[in-house]
């Protein structure tokens, strides 16, 4: 199987998880993804990607993000 599959079904399974769920539950849920290198991402990584965007995002969608920022300061 090769990468880009197992990537997207890693997504799939992920999505699935979520589907249903309130933000703060999704937002708990993707830091433990994150922080559990289950996304292939560090926190420090995201953090980082966090912050490069946010110049590009709504208030509401910043503030989702500053919640899910917030958790992973603690990992």
């Amino acid at each position: 199987m090769n990468t880009n599959h197992q990537y997207i079904k890693n997504m799939e399974i992920i999505a699935n998880k979520m589907y249903g769920k309130n933000e703060e539950e999704v937002i708990d849920e993707l830091a433990e993804f994150i922080e559990s290198g289950q996304l292939g991402l560090t926190p420090k990584r995201t953090m980082e990607m966090i912050a490069s965007i946010e110049p590009m995002l709504d208030n509401e969608q910043k503030k989702k993000l500053t919640k899910l920022y917030n958790k992973l300061k603690k990992y």
